[in-house]
């Protein structure tokens, strides 16, 4: 009879290390997911750092175009102004 009681006794003792195992596992399988989630933001984050970055290169770069192109045309108003005033 002990011994049956003793089987069973181990039965319910490798029970409780499995449901403890199988929640283990699912907690784990749950961090993963979390920690996908995470990096999947984190990578989109920083793609449109990226293409913050890329976009503020153009304003600047767009910007001194312009300025660029304002002093080369007040440049040739004053060249026409002069001309007109010596001939």
């Amino acid at each position: 009879m002990r011994h049956v009681k003793k089987r069973r006794q181990n039965h319910q003792h490798f029970a409780a290390y499995e449901a403890k195992l199988k929640e283990m596992k699912e907690k784990l399988a749950e961090i993963d997911m979390e920690i996908n989630e995470q990096q999947a933001q984190k990578q989109n984050v920083f793609e449109k750092l990226q293409e913050r970055q890329d976009l503020e290169l153009l304003v600047a770069e767009q910007q001194e175009s312009l300025e660029i192109m304002r002093r080369h045309e007040n440049d040739e108003f004053v060249f026409t102004v002069r001309r007109r005033r010596k001939g």
